[in-house]
């Protein structure tokens, strides 16, 4: 396969990240070996799963031996990649700004349309390669969240007395910020501006977007509108990164979980997908959490499932997070 050369700076070192695939790959099968071998069990001699399972965990040891320092080359690379990104996002914040300057001046007659077009297609023509950079920096920070999670709990045995959870725990991925406004229609319009309203200035994508009202925390549940939601009476409790409690109420039908400024619980560590999982509602009082992270995983009571129901005491683990199932 090609290997894809497109703005190299914004990728990992190609070398580095097959390596690093090549380690989870390993260790998601040896996993998958541990997980076959703890459900047959019964099937074979005390003795001889206790001689296969020591195998399979020594395995997983080495190969926990050999993730630590390749992650860390990783993340380092992460760092680099953060500080192109920020400077990318503040030179097409710079550009979407001198263009809508233009398109205004031209609006109030400083210069005629004629003469807007070509500032327009020229302009439209660096958002377009900003934003295409941008969409390479979404896929790097997409494959190392993924590379970079921590291996799930199940994992976490002892072997002749000592621990199998002894790698450090994977630092916290550069956060991926807020999305710029939506590039102005370059080129493609007539107009030195949409019709609408008043002839006013279209509005930027962060002024449109619908607020969403800040999760209770130790403080106490928000207040619902009327008529809007039934009464909670489960809710996820998880501990935020400054060490205090958060209550998010299960009122909804689904309720999402990821890396994405747009998740309902926005979960910015190592390990998690931008669409993470999703907990939705499957009857009265009932929920349900389906892992959408396309390889991340979700652990429920210490036990990696696709789709697990929910009940007040389990717990889930996303990643380095512990999240409580609690009655609201």
């Amino acid at each position: 396969m090609a290997k894809d050369t497109t703005y190299p700076e914004l990728r990992i070192e190609p070398e580095l990240m097959e390596k690093l695939r090549d380690i989870v790959k390993r260790r998601e099968e040896v996993q998958a070996l541990v997980d076959k071998a703890e459900s047959n069990k019964t099937k074979v001699k005390p003795a001889i799963y206790s001689k296969v399972i020591t195998d399979y965990r020594s395995r997983l040891k080495a190969i926990r031996s050999e993730f630590v320092p390749v992650s860390e080359q990783v993340k380092k690379g992460l760092e680099d990649v953060q500080r192109r990104e920020t400077d990318i996002r503040a030179r097409l914040q710079e550009v979407s700004d001198d263009l809508e300057e233009q398109r205004f001046r031209c609006q109030i007659g400083e210069f005629p349309k004629k003469e807007l077009e070509p500032i327009e297609a020229e302009m439209g023509e660096v958002q377009r390669e900003l934003n295409e950079q941008i969409g390479v920096l979404e896929s790097t920070y997409e494959e190392c969240s993924r590379c970079l999670s921590e291996p799930p709990p199940e994992s976490a045995h002892t072997l002749s007395g000592e621990s199998c959870t002894d790698a450090p725990a994977v630092a916290e991925l550069p956060r991926v910020p807020t999305p710029p406004p939506a590039p102005l229609d370059a080129g493609g319009s007539k107009e030195p501006f949409p019709p609408g309203k008043d002839n006013a200035p279209r509005p930027r994508a962060a002024e449109t977007r619908p607020k969403l009202e800040p999760v209770a925390g130790s403080g106490g549940e928000p207040t619902p509108e009327p008529g809007a939601e039934p009464a909670a009476t489960q809710a996820l409790k998880l501990v935020n990164k400054d060490g205090d409690p958060e209550l998010h109420p299960l009122t909804a039908d689904k309720l999402s979980i990821g890396r994405s400024p747009k998740s309902d619980i926005v979960l910015k560590v190592a390990g998690v997908s931008r669409t993470h999982a999703h907990v939705v509602r499957t009857g009265d009082e009932r929920f349900t959490i389906i892992d959408t992270s396309g390889g991340g995983g979700v652990a429920v009571n210490g036990k990696k499932q696709k789709k697990a129901a929910l009940e007040p005491g389990d717990t889930i683990r996303i990643a380095s997070v512990e999240i409580e199932v609690v009655t609201a």
